[in-house]
């Protein structure tokens, strides 16, 4: 007599259903979770590349600002020949010797403002006259190594290159390594010096662990350290590509840097892969344990299940998808079902207070990190209208116009000290005082060549306005239109705008130059950076980065060329006073 079994899963079964289901989304989650995995690892380390590279980005920066400001100091060495004269052509040995005496002093006193050099040197080779300044920390032996080798190899590796090292250049010296600036003044060489490894430290004390190595590499990616020089850094015509990588010590190291522009080197990193991801290792494994455990339960925990669960889940579900909504006051009802689905509702209640609180965190940090890039734009400084005025200052002083220069020293100082002002707003009237400054200095330059003309209501006066933000257009004027002998104006004009929904000030800055090219009023419209023969225009790129930053979209700033000739720039603003 045959038994009729009855199938343990009928097909039409809510339980065989729940199972195929369960088992099926599962299944997907669990391939979800490897390729989640995956990306998660190639994000991870490529933020990690990325901090990284803007740490380097950071004290590459500093590095090159000391340069900057040591490439001036020699420059300016070679605008006060007189000193040096008395070295190559002294009338006596006395005009010799307190030339090299007051060269000395010279150096003495301005190395001690260089923070990344180690050394400032003269040298006149057809008399070996060698003068040195250097810092306390140099030895007594590696200076004369230095000394010497000056003289006999980095002087004849700048003769061979023909003078046309503009920039910092790698030595090797004795198996330390240098960089060196030189330039010739005559037949008499000025130049500084530093150590790679004094450069590097600091960024060495201040690397996180994930950093095995910080160095400089020469422009072929030999790193300049004998430790390292058998390795070469992957280098292309654009630099160090993203996600290059090298084995050292049999581990797998990726790379990242950023080349100097003041200098013939890169300041690298060398990150080790196992470190960026560590961690992660653990959690791979856990993964694949939950993977293997999860098809187990289905096979084991299948006839388990019933009608039971399928309430709780459904309360679980409509839970996730108000989450998922973006409803993070979501909150599990009680299920007392059994302690698994407590569990549940309690993690989840603290999941989603969790995730309510990192975004209240993010949001004030992204409020943090825009009045930062807010101050960073307003104090970007112009060089070379200081330079102008500095050079300007030399000049009365050498005509002996003692009464301007106090004037133009007076000027200047009010001009410096509005423009390192960390305010974010000033009033109308502080701005306008600051462009009177500016042009007054300008047409001690330009005289009568310089006509500048403002209109303002009264009423305006104590409004607020971003700081800088008429100066950076007159001085665009200035800058670009502005031809010795010939006459340039420049009107402003400031009114009260009566809208509706929100009062505006109206700004309207007009000269009579050549105008804007008509692709650089495309380019202006379609908020890209101009850059033309005349370089990157960044005072306008600030100027709409700080408009959007502090009104959004309630300011408006418009570029044109006037019916009568010349630019012309339209900036309207809601009003806001000053609290008294």
């Amino acid at each position: 007599m045959w038994i009729k079994h009855k199938p343990f899963l009928r097909f039409n079964s809510l339980r065989f259903r729940l199972v195929t289901m369960t088992s099926s989304i599962l299944l997907l989650l669990i391939v979800i979770l490897f390729v989640n995995n995956v990306y998660a690892i190639q994000i991870v380390r490529n933020q990690v590349l990325d901090s990284n590279l803007r740490t380097l980005k950071l004290h590459i920066n500093q590095m090159e600002a000391s340069f900057n400001a040591v490439d001036s100091f020699l420059i300016s060495q070679s605008l006060s020949w007189y000193e040096y004269n008395n070295i190559e052509n002294p009338t006596t040995e006395f005009d010799r010797y307190l030339a090299e005496y007051n060269i000395k002093n010279t150096f003495n006193k301005n190395l001690v403002g260089y923070e990344m050099v180690d050394g400032i040197f003269m040298y006149y080779p057809k008399e070996d006259i060698y003068i040195q300044s250097e810092k306390s920390h140099i030895s007594f032996s590696e200076l004369k190594n230095i000394e010497t080798n000056i003289k006999l190899k980095t002087i004849k590796f700048y003769e061979e290159t023909n003078s046309k090292v503009d920039k910092w250049f790698p030595i090797d010296l004795d198996g330390k390594f240098y960089l060196a600036r030189i330039i010739k003044i005559k037949n008499i060489y000025m130049g500084s010096w530093v150590n790679i490894e004094n450069i590097l430290s600091p960024l060495q004390e201040e690397s996180s662990k994930v950093i095995q190595n910080i160095m400089l590499c020469d422009l072929n990616g030999v790193p300049l350290d004998n430790k390292l020089n058998h390795l070469i850094i992957p280098i292309n015509e654009k630099g160090i590509s993203e996600n290059s990588h090298l084995i050292y010590k049999g581990e797998r190291y990726f790379t990242t840097g950023v080349e100097s522009h003041k200098g013939l080197f890169y300041l690298v990193a060398m990150i080790r892969d196992d470190s960026i991801l560590e961690g992660l290792d653990a959690f791979q494994k856990i993964l694949i344990i939950v993977a293997f455990s999860v098809l187990i339960s289905i096979i084991l925990f299948s006839i388990l299940i019933k009608k039971l669960l399928y309430n709780p889940l459904h309360i679980i579900v409509d839970a996730m998808n108000g989450l998922k909504d973006g409803n993070l006051d979501v909150k599990l009802e009680n299920i007392n079902v059994c302690e698994e689905f407590e569990l549940v509702n309690h993690t989840f209640d603290n999941m989603t207070r969790q995730i309510k609180k990192l975004k209240i965190d993010i949001y004030e940090e992204q409020i943090t990190k825009q009045k930062a890039q807010l101050q960073y734009l307003q104090l970007q400084l112009s060089p070379h209208f200081l330079v102008n005025c500095l050079n300007l200052i030399r000049s009365l002083a050498i005509i002996g116009k003692e009464d301007l220069i106090q004037e133009v020293t007076i000027t200047l100082s009010h001009y410096i000290r509005y423009t390192l002002n960390d305010s974010t707003r000033v009033t109308l009237r502080q701005e306008l005082e600051h462009v009177n400054n500016y042009i007054k200095l300008q047409k001690l330059r330009y005289q009568d060549g310089l006509i500048y003309n403002v209109s303002i209501d009264l009423k305006l006066e104590n409004a607020l306005i971003p700081t800088m933000l008429i100066q950076t257009f007159v001085e665009n004027a200035v800058k670009y239109q502005m031809v010795q002998g010939e006459k340039l104006t420049i009107d402003v004009a400031v009114n009260l705008i009566n809208e509706v929904a929100v009062p505006k000030i109206k700004i309207v800055i007009q000269d009579s130059g050549d105008g804007f090219d008509l692709d650089i009023i495309e380019k202006i419209r379609c908020n890209k950076r101009i850059i033309d023969q005349n370089g990157e225009h960044i005072g306008i790129y600030n100027i709409r980065q700080r408009l959007n930053i502090l009104y959004n979209d309630l300011a408006k700033i418009e570029f044109s060329n006037a019916k009568c000739g010349g630019a012309e720039i339209k900036i309207s603003i809601p009003i806001e006073y000053v609290l008294t």
